[in-house]
């Protein structure tokens, strides 16, 4: 399952608000606002954090993951899956070597994914993604998720007469 949209009025109903964050859309508590945020950009854990970002375009949209781990690491694996309006999906996979000092993916880097629909897209990194750290030990991401609304072009009527 995956979000696709908001209802204002149930979530105040239920305690809820629906804000704007960093260009992303999303259900807070309406007592505690910083409390529950979701979506949940970014993950922390005890071997490090992981984080996702999706900010809007015009039927196109933006992305920023990658993770940061607390020991250098020797080897990677990354997926992130995306969804949007009539069904679309896409994933992207990332892997590899580690020079052992690197202790972040990416060290930059914002992707641009253009669609043909307007509506809410979301993004998630797979809980299976993970670094390989020189010690031995595998840290894996706590599943960042972030979700944005993609519009359309604007057309304006021409008067005419």
């Amino acid at each position: 399952m995956h979000v696709v949209g908001f209802d204002s009025a149930v979530a105040r109903a239920h305690g809820y608000k629906i804000i704007t964050r960093h260009g992303v859309k999303m259900s807070v508590s309406a007592v505690h606002p910083n409390r529950n945020l979701r979506p949940d950009n970014t993950v922390y854990g005890n071997c490090g954090k992981s984080w996702l970002y999706l900010s809007p375009g015009t039927l196109k949209f933006y992305y920023y993951t990658g993770f940061a781990v607390n020991s250098p690491a020797y080897d990677y694996h990354w997926v992130v899956h995306l969804y949007g309006p009539n069904f679309w999906e896409q994933s992207r996979t990332w892997n590899g070597a580690m020079s052992g000092t690197v202790k972040r993916f990416p060290s930059s880097g914002d992707y641009t994914v253009v669609v043909d629909d307007t509506g809410y897209y979301r993004g998630a990194v797979d809980t299976g993604s993970y670094a390989i750290l020189d010690n031995g030990n595998v840290c894996y991401s706590g599943g960042p998720t972030s979700t944005t609304f993609v519009s359309g072009p604007h057309h304006r009527a021409l008067a005419t007469g």
